[in-house]
This record gives structure tokens, sequence and C-alpha cells, in this order.
């Protein structure tokens, strides 16, 4: 794993080694032939083999076999360069991410070895989890109850696997990191050996570029190779308005603003095109690429913007003019500073030179529709570099934006969807408030003051958790579409999430208490160590599925009516649930299952191998109660050798329970006062 955040040249790296490995198979064909994949062209969920088919179809090899590039793997004969999980897994929900994660366990463990690059908040410890667990589905799936000594291998083969995360896997996680001041100076020296003033501008700029952190601290930013090497890029423009350039200290966001302003400078000077009118073409283009799906900007992608943003213009025009106009437009804008063409690998047409200028421009169109009122329909992920270019905002600006979304909040539910503005603006909202669960409630709270009012609104790849942690806050999430949000480790007694779709929602350790969750919908939403006492699932999606701890302790994700029984077991309310799928939650419950499975199969079994042996040894004095009472119910008798067998009644009562369906009121009677 190569980690690091937007800027540190995750991709060149994968490039150059690319090149690298290339040059080295070239000279010695014993070498490993490198396979490059962009994981941004999967928007959607892939396999091993269709991630392997891209790859060929993708570089015109659609000829090879997928069975021989399987045999190069298998064989130690390729390395895998995966460049941009985070641009991949920002599309995806935490199922199809998991699925991913499964096909390259898959390709991992048919031999593949290489380097998979992303920025840090997405390719986190829970999804490298995720990988180890996929090695194990196959052989836990379909199996209901498994005996102890195949829970004890399973249980050691994970204990290997911990000790190769922890001291293996580690080893080779590298984190890019920014240029030292030295390396900064030596690279702009260097890059500009006989530019002296040239060197002094770009230097000076980058003394003064910083990151404000949620500890007070300022981070230098001098050393980030994509500000460099926008600066170097820009000298000539910066040298001809050097007056302009500000001798205070720069923030992120202005930045990038001073650097899109010298790039719209540069093109000024060979169009007509106004700069704001570019600048509203390009925020629309990135818009556009930073959708799921989208690759390039190819013409049909600039036509569609041509036709949009200046239809006013062109609908003057007679159709042949009009069609010269859009001509003469599409070469404008294409050939604009900020683009790059780029051509083969089955694709052609243009991208934003990196895509941090791309997420800037979307934070700038985003932040300027909530100012001007007009909220826009956000159809494209919040990323961790737009909430800190947002974050960076400062004086006058920032206190216009707080506003804005504090005087539009109550009015959400009325066509404006500002879920995405909550989460963008998230780091801004935190670093103005005396607390980030203050400044939460200055936003959301409608003048009541102790309830975030967060109700009817959608709200993606939010990590509340971190920032409060441990708090209390009540959250009133009524009707809305949660996905991705982190709420673990909060006190949320008084909170309401009925009739919300809650998709990987983090509830761990935290207190549901009294919580309402009527008639939601639930998939994949961790209740690990949730206090649930009195919380209120009652008319949830009967397909729901939620992450938590089972029987024998291990996580696991639980569907269905397994896991409405598990939540009313926890003491939530729920629908009517049969008892099996309330007490198969039971810690003892594996012995009850045991001793049922062996008594309808066996005729005759032994008292003593019934009561200490197998999954009784967990407990012998429970095991031996639990046959007492099934020969005082009749159900079972013991001869006088100790061989225990069934009885008709006992046959009708415990067969549905090993079958899965039922459990008789007497046995959840007994079980219950085992609790």
């Amino acid at each position: 794993m190569v980690l690091g955040e937007y800027g540190t040249g995750k991709t060149s790296l994968t490039k150059v080694l690319q090149y690298r490995w290339l040059q080295e198979y070239r000279d010695d064909p014993s070498k490993p032939l490198p396979i490059r994949v962009e994981l941004r062209n999967f928007s959607r969920q892939f396999d091993a083999r269709g991630l392997l088919h891209h790859f060929l179809d993708s570089n015109n090899l659609g000829h090879i076999s997928i069975e021989f590039l399987l045999h190069l793997i298998r064989t130690g004969r390729v390395v895998l360069l995966l460049d941009g999980y985070d641009e991949m897994a920002q599309f995806l929900n935490a199922r199809e991410r998991r699925a991913c994660l499964k096909a390259l366990a898959d390709l991992s463990m048919d031999g593949a070895k290489g380097i998979i690059t992303s920025r840090p908040n997405y390719f986190t410890e829970s999804e490298e989890l995720n990988v180890f667990e996929a090695l194990y589905s196959t052989l836990e799936q379909n199996k209901y109850y498994i005996s102890q000594s195949e829970r004890s291998f399973i249980n050691e083969e994970r204990a290997v696997d911990q000790l190769v995360e922890r001291y293996v896997l580690s080893r080779y996680e590298r984190s890019l990191q920014d240029l030292t001041p030295e390396q900064t100076e030596a690279l702009v020296r260097r890059k500009l050996a006989r530019d002296k003033s040239g060197q002094d501008i770009i230097l000076s700029i980058l003394r003064r570029v910083f990151r404000d952190e949620d500890n007070g601290k300022r981070q230098a930013l001098s050393g980030k190779p994509v500000i460099i090497t926008y600066l170097l890029e820009l000298v000539d423009e910066l040298r001809k308005d050097e007056r302009s350039v500000s001798v205070e200290a720069y923030s992120e966001w202005q930045l990038y603003r001073m650097i899109l302003d010298r790039l719209m400078l540069r093109d000024a000077g060979r169009t007509s095109l106004a700069a704001p009118v570019r600048r509203k073409a390009l925020q629309s283009l990135a818009l556009a690429l930073s959708a799921r799906g989208a690759k390039v900007a190819d013409e049909e992608v600039f036509a569609a913007i041509i036709e949009e943003e200046f239809k006013g213009e062109l609908r003057r025009l007679q159709p042949e003019e009009r069609r010269s106009k859009r001509d003469e437009l599409f070469e404008e804008l294409r050939s604009s500073a900020t683009l790059t063409r780029v051509s083969g690998g089955g694709k052609d047409g243009y991208l934003f030179s990196h895509n941090s200028l791309r997420e800037f421009l979307v934070a700038e169109v985003v932040l300027q529709s909530l100012v001007s009122r007009s909220p826009m329909l956000v159809r494209v992920p919040i990323t961790a570099a737009m909430r800190v270019f947002v974050g960076s905002v400062s004086g006058d600006d920032a206190n216009t934006l707080l506003n804005s979304l504090t005087d539009l909040w109550p009015v959400r539910a009325n066509g404006f969807a500002l879920g995405p503005y909550l989460v963008l603006m998230w780091d801004l909202i935190r670093r103005h408030a005396a607390s980030p669960l203050i400044g939460l409630l200055q936003i959301t709270s409608e003048g009541t003051g102790n309830v975030a009012r967060l109700s009817n609104v959608t709200l993606r790849d939010w990590d509340l958790s971190s920032s409060i942690h441990g708090e209390t806050v009540a959250i009133d999430a009524t009707g809305s579409d949660l996905s991705g949000v982190h709420l673990s480790g909060l006190a949320l007694v008084g909170s309401d999430f009925s009739e919300a779709v809650l998709d990987g929602v983090n509830f761990s350790g935290s207190d549901l208490t009294g919580v309402s969750f009527k008639s939601s919908m639930l998939f994949e939403c961790n209740f690990i160590d949730a206090n649930l006492d009195g919380a209120d699932f009652i008319g949830v999606d009967p397909d729901i599925d939620i992450i938590a701890k089972s029987a024998d302790g291990a996580e696991s994700v639980l569907s269905g009516k397994h896991a409405i029984g598990y939540l009313r077991f926890a003491g939530a309310s729920t629908d009517y649930i049969d008892n099996f799928y309330i007490y198969s939650n039971h810690r003892l419950f594996p012995i009850i299952a045991k001793i049922s499975e062996k008594l309808t199969t066996n005729r005759n079994n032994q008292l003593r191998g019934l009561t200490q042996r197998g999954e009784a040894q967990v407990d012998p004095r429970f095991a031996r109660a639990f046959v007492d009472r099934l020969n005082q119910l009749g159900w079972s008798e013991v001869d006088k050798n100790q061989l225990v067998s069934i009885t008709a009644l006992g046959r009708s009562a415990l067969g549905k329970l090993v079958d899965a369906e039922t459990m008789a009121d007497e046995v959840s009677a007994f079980i219950s006062s085992w609790r």
C-alpha cells in the first residue's frame, strides 16, 4: 500500500515504476511484467477477471486469454500497479468495496503481488481487514453451525493473519510525504537554474503556504509536489503580475484560487472568451468529470457543456453560424491551460492537469451556489481534498458561507439538497466554532439549540464521531439517507432515525438507549458493542443486515431474521420474531444446538459425551441442566447404561430447532434463565 493525500505523487510513482520495470523486462524477460490499472475507471463493482479483462481491452490485448494472464500471475511473472483506490471507492458502498477487495484477495491467492495507491482516508484499517476476511468467506459461508475444532482452526488462522498484518504487511505500507524545505529549495533552484528572480518568486510564495490544523498549529505546505509543479509552470505569469502577489500567508483555498487566476490570465492572452465565462464552463467540466463513470472529456462532453453554458448566445445565431461558433468554443475550451490531453489505453480526450484542480473547481461552484441562495443538486462525491480546501476559507468569506448554510438549513426539505454542503463545509464549521458539537448545533439546530436537525437530507462519507467522540448529541435524522456516516462512540439518547435509509452507518460503541429506527432500512450498519436497550426497530425492512458480534464473540454480518433476532436479544423492540432467532445469539446456544443435533440424528448418546465433551466443554453445568430439563419434559430418556435417546415429543420440538425454524417456548424459557 502506498498512501498519500492529494498531490503527493502517487500516480506519478506508479507511472515511473511502470516505465522502469518495463525497461527491465525488455532487457531481461525473466523479470516480472508490470500491469498498471487506473482504478478510477471502475466506478462500479468488479471481480478479479473483470479487472484483468479491463487491462487487456484497454491496451489492445483482447486477443490474449484471461487464462494465460492468470497463468502468468500464478507463476510470479506479473506485478500489479493499481492506482487510485480512493477514486474508485468514493462511488461504492461498503458492500461493493468489499466485493472489489475480495477480487484483489483472489488475485493475491493466485500469486499476484504489487502496489495499490490511495488517499489514506479511503483505504483504512477496516478496508485492510476486509481483504483478510474475504479469504475466509468460502470457509464459513453456508455453515450455520461450526464445530469447536473447526472454529479453533479458523481462529488460529486469523491469529496468524493478525501477526502478518501487524509485523509484515505494515512493513510494506508506505506513506508519501511532502518534500522537506531543503528538498523543495533544491528542486526549485534546479528547475529554474538560469532564472534567479523566478526562484525568488516561487520560493517566497511556497514559504507562505500553510494549513491550519485542528490542534491550533500550522502545517507548511511548501513541499507539496503538486503545488510546486503549478507554481513552476506559472513563473512567467507570476513575474508579469508580481505586484499582485500577496505578501501574507496563503491558505490552500487562497493558493488554488491564485493558481486558477493565473491560468485564466494565460488563457486570456490568446482568446476573446471572458475569464468569468471560461471559468464557469470549466466548473461545469469539472462537475462532469467528477461524476460516476466519467473517464475523460471527449467532444460529446464539451458539446453538452457548450450547449448549456452558451445557449443564449447560440440561440441568436443562424444554423451555419451556430455550428461554427460551437467549433470555436470547443477549440477555446479544450486549449485551456488547466487541461491536458490524454490518449491511448482505451481513452481519448481531456482531463484537468491534476485532480486537485478539478476538485477545487467543483468546491468553488458548489459554494457559489450556496452564497447565491440557490443550492445545486450535488451529484458528485465530496472528497477529502474538497473538504480541506473549503476548511481553509477564512475571514469574511468563511462567515458568509456559514451564515448562508445556517439560513437555508430550516428549508432544506423544500427542494434544497443541503446534505452535501454540510459534509463539504464540516472542517470549516469545526474550526470556526468553540467546539465541533457547538458548530454542528449552530448550523442545524434551527434555534432549538439541543437537537441536530438532520432530517430529510442525504449525507455520505461523513465522520462525526472523530470530531465529537464520547459526547452526547441528539440527532433527528427522520427520512434521511445516510451512507458511510460514522456515529461510533456517541451518546445518541433521544435521537430519531425512523423512516431513514442507513447504509454502512457505524453505531459501534454508541449509546442507543430508546433511539427510534422505526420503519427504517438498514444495510450493513455496525452495532458492535452498542447499547440497544429500548431502541425501537419496529417496522424495519425485513431485508435488513447489520454487523454485530455473534454468539461466539466473532464479528459477522447478520441478515434478515437473524439480524432482527440479534436486535431483540440485545434489548431492542422489534416486530414478532421466533425465539430461535433471538436466543441463537445467546453465548450458550451452541451447546443446545449441538445436543439437539446429536439427539435427533443418533439413537443412543452417552450422557457424559452430551454434557462434558465438544461444545458442552464451554459450560458442562449448563449442558447437564439442559439434558435434565429434556428428561423432565418427556422429550428424552436416560436408560440404566446412561444412554440418552429422544422421544417422539422431543423429536417434534428439537427437530425444528435443528432445522433452524423455530424454538419451542420450553427451550427459550430455559436458555433465557441463564442469561
